[in-house]
């Protein structure tokens, strides 16, 4: 019969709401929003305090320990206004990936010369981090950026793939996206389009930008979750509005039934 193998509350004083969560090995990585000063951090937390109203955590649990060491890694991570994670992700030798959106102009550890995307362009914007729970502080944190341009930017999913690469998926309002010569998609075909981003997280600015370009058709696209089966190999799924997305020979369903179909 099932039984409660761990159970555990995480939070302070404030309000904690866990968004997302995937597991590490037999560790569990949890991502979400708290507004408590108190949050339990680790020794090697990269952003020990919380910096505004509500800050992203980051945190990694060991549910075969006991007590407080099965608190592997937990830090803060936000800038001065609201931050959402949506989607975490766990990579080779136990990085942890979370991509979401902020409304923050300036996000912690946002370095012109090291991300490829240093400053919020469009109010709500995409974005990205990278930690190493397994290093102490600083070198914990190993990358961070914005995506998005003039308008509206949101990550839905992240996921790494076997060398380390970076995924990010979402969607897009902006007509101004950041993209590189081998997109599929170079322009946008409505006023919403998904997007699809490969960062090389141990890179450095533009030298870190693997592929970044649009995807949908001539209505709303929203890509809402992505899975990676190999390097560059990547599938998504979501919701369409459009009727003339790229259906394969042999599809299941060639064409749009409803409002909004998903894909």
């Amino acid at each position: 019969s099932w039984r409660v193998a761990y159970f555990t509350y995480l939070g302070g004083r404030g309000e904690d709401e866990a968004t997302a969560i995937a597991m590490s090995g037999r560790r569990v990585a949890v991502t979400g929003t708290t507004a408590s000063d108190d949050f339990p951090v680790s020794f090697n937390a990269f952003q020990p305090q919380r910096n505004a109203q509500g800050d992203i955590f980051i945190v990694l649990y060991d549910p075969k320990a006991s007590g407080l060491d099965t608190l592997t890694f937990s830090t803060y991570y936000g800038g001065e206004l609201s931050d959402t994670p949506a989607s975490i992700a766990a990579g080779p030798g136990g990085r942890l990936a979370v991509a979401g959106y902020t409304n923050s102009g300036f996000l912690k550890f946002m370095v012109g010369e090291a991300s490829l995307q240093a400053a919020n362009r469009g109010g709500t914007e995409a974005f990205l981090v990278v930690a190493d729970p397994f290093k102490e502080a600083p070198a914990s944190f190993v990358y961070a950026t914005y995506f998005g341009g003039a308008s509206t930017d949101i990550a839905n999913a992240v996921a790494f793939d076997a060398e380390g690469k970076v995924y990010v998926a979402g969607v897009t309002m902006s007509e101004d996206l950041p993209d590189t010569d081998n997109a599929h998609i170079r322009r946008p075909l409505s006023t919403g389009d998904g997007f699809l981003l490969k960062i090389d997280p141990d890179k450095l600015w533009f030298d870190s930008f693997l592929y970044g370009g649009y995807w949908g058709g001539n209505d709303l696209d929203v890509i809402t979750t992505m899975t990676v089966t190999a390097p560059d190999e990547v599938w998504i799924a979501g919701y369409s509005f459009s009727d003339d997305l790229p259906v394969t020979p042999g599809a299941h369903q060639s064409s749009r039934r409803g409002a909004a179909d998903a894909f």
